[in-house]
């Protein structure tokens, strides 16, 4: 195997123990206790029979109340976590999928993945949709896809750039 193809193998492996880190950290939320989950169901469950849905459809509503307590470690973990979780994301679909490397499709991409998480969070009551969990996540995914054009702008990569199909000041200079 060459270097170039076990780079990329390197890649597809993190991408996906990075998937399973969304799936059983963030969707599920598991640590390991099948009690904890049934417990948070069965909260869930009893909140919707009382008419208190699991979701949050009010924009920087979750944000600001976060924010108004962040010398709470908790707050600052919801509030930075929920950035820093899905800046592989950002980092990784392109590094490993081609076709992820203009801005659109990776918007895209990570708009639905996010989506998907926290609808299936709403339906499975194992969590809470909450629209500022996805500016929050969204923001993280952008973050890890700026980091990857930037790697790739610092590492002198042409071909790089050109695959990521950006076209910004940023791109315009560097030319």
């Amino acid at each position: 195997m060459t270097q170039g193809k076990n780079s990329q193998h390197i890649w597809k492996v993190l991408f996906f123990l990075y998937v399973l880190f969304l799936i059983f950290g963030v969707m599920i939320k598991f640590t390991g206790d099948f009690s904890a989950l049934y417990n948070r169901v069965h909260l869930i469950e009893h909140n919707r029979q009382m008419g208190v849905w699991n979701m949050n459809l009010t924009l920087f509503d979750s944000i600001l109340r976060y924010w108004n307590k962040i010398g709470r470690l908790y707050q600052f973990i919801c509030l930075v976590g929920n950035v820093i979780a899905f800046v592989p994301l950002g980092y990784l679909l392109p590094r490993v999928f081609r076709r992820c490397r203009s801005l659109p499709v990776i918007f895209s991409y990570c708009f639905v993945i996010i989506l998907g998480i926290e609808t299936f969070q709403l339906v499975s009551m194992l969590g809470y949709f909450d629209v500022d969990d996805i500016l929050l996540n969204m923001t993280g995914s952008l973050l890890g896809y700026a980091l990857f054009w930037l790697q790739g702008v610092l590492l002198g990569l042409r071909g790089w750039v050109a695959a990521c199909r950006v076209k910004s000041a940023v791109g315009a200079v560097l030319k």
